[in-house]
């Protein structure tokens, strides 16, 4: 008998839709907390009639895949994953938002200016104007600044910026909003400083239907068991925050076909290991919060955040084909809830008023960080009931987002 503390699920992305990348360091060895992959069947009852009032039996007409995958959320280290093994979170948000990671910017010493904020904006400055170190960034992401000198030799390591690009004005100068890693002021930092670190990976949500042949290996057993499930697409993600809990994410998958078999399609994988990347929790991890405005720190007292992304897939069969020939893209939905103490009635007049607004937070666990960013949502019914003596006044808020009036961006996920 199997037991499901022995079972592995092992994940790669596809080159092919529904080819199996088989060999050695092709797979991610997965940290999950439950799965739910499982083959889809299609039964038609016929409609021949038997004279002596039996069934006429079924007839499979359809095969497909579906299935989700539920985990608590780690962050990668970005340089780790620029070419080859991405250990599986990452890998999934890219198959979420239907999009690659842009090329990483390391974290290295540049020569930048900073600007003295207006208005809640200000510039960034390639000071030695190679027309190469902003090539890489695009309009929506976030850059981590660090390692600052305030231009009086006095080393600040914590002088951290995050700076979330409004325009790209020259090739050497960018518009920014954002705010430091506490929360201050931004520093403004003088010309021909060369000791600024620069850093950043994006993700927007694109057009790529990336796909993933998932393995789930039965190694307890005498003669292991493996089923693979090809052309796997992530049909939702879901991400959930709450307090005096771990962070947990779902994703679901819909997919062309199940197969199980006696071997294996990989003689390895590549483990994350649970220590090295923590699990991210709400006292540790959750450390910036961006309501309304991206140029300071919320003062809202969240409770909880959660968010759904449906790619609203569908399955596509053809005649002669056994599953899926391909997964139809549409067009996705993208909405969640924010739940505040009361404090004071603005959000309640936003949704009253029909107002917009913007959430962005950042997960941090110490060495790496992950930036949520929803540029312009609009709130749903707000629920802010008196329920029973003795508890605390929650603002329940559903919102919706959707794409920017600027620059066409409803969702973006940055990693440094």
């Amino acid at each position: 008998m199997g037991d499901a503390s022995s079972v592995k699920i092992l994940l790669a992305k596809e080159a092919t839709f529904g080819v199996n990348p088989t060999g050695a360091g092709k797979f991610d060895v997965m940290r999950f907390t439950s799965e739910s992959l499982g083959l889809d069947v299609g039964n038609v009852q016929s409609a021949e009639i038997d004279s002596t009032r039996q069934p006429s039996g079924n007839v499979r007409t359809s095969l497909s895949a579906s299935g989700g995958i539920s985990m608590e959320h780690s962050l990668q280290t970005s340089t780790a994953v620029a070419n080859g093994t991405q250990n599986g979170f990452d890998k999934l948000i890219e198959g979420a938002l239907m999009s690659s990671w842009s090329t990483i910017v390391a974290d290295t010493a540049q020569s930048v200016s900073i600007g003295a904020p207006s208005g809640g904006q200000f510039t960034v400055t390639d000071d030695a104007t190679t027309s190469v170190l902003f090539s890489d960034f695009v309009v929506g992401q976030w850059m981590k600044l660090s390692n600052f000198n305030l231009n009086s030799g006095a080393l600040n390591p914590n002088g951290i910026i995050y700076a979330r690009i409004l325009e790209k004005t020259t090739t050497e100068v960018m518009t920014c909003e954002g705010v430091q890693h506490g929360g201050d002021p931004v520093i403004v930092e003088g010309p021909l400083q060369t000791d600024i670190a620069v850093a950043g990976s994006h993700l927007g949500i694109g057009q790529a239907a990336n796909s993933y042949t998932i393995e789930r290996q039965y190694t307890d057993l005498t003669t292991p068991e493996y089923t693979e499930y090809l052309g796997m697409m992530v049909n939702r993600w879901s991400m959930s925050l709450s307090p005096q809990a771990i962070f947990t994410m779902d994703f679901d998958f819909l997919g062309k076909i199940q197969n199980t078999q006696n071997s294996g399609s990989t003689t390895g994988g590549t483990d994350n290991v649970k220590w090295a990347t923590p699990r991210l929790n709400a006292v540790d991890h959750f450390k910036q919060r961006m309501v309304d405005s991206f140029d300071g720190e919320s003062t809202d007292r969240l409770l909880e955040i959660s968010f759904t992304l449906d790619n609203r897939l569908r399955t596509e069969p053809e005649l002669g084909v056994l599953g899926s020939t391909n997964i139809g893209l549409s067009t996705p939905t993208l909405e969640g809830t924010v739940r505040i103490y009361m404090q004071d009635g603005s959000m309640i007049r936003a949704a009253e008023d029909g107002t917009l607004s913007k959430l962005a937070f950042r997960l941090d666990d110490g060495t790496r960080q992950q930036i949520l960013t929803f540029p312009s949502i609009l709130f749903g019914r707000p629920d802010a009931p008196a329920s029973g003596n003795d508890q605390g006044v929650i603002v329940t808020l559903p919102w919706f987002a959707e794409p920017d009036a600027t620059n066409n961006i409803a969702f973006t996920v940055d990693r440094f």
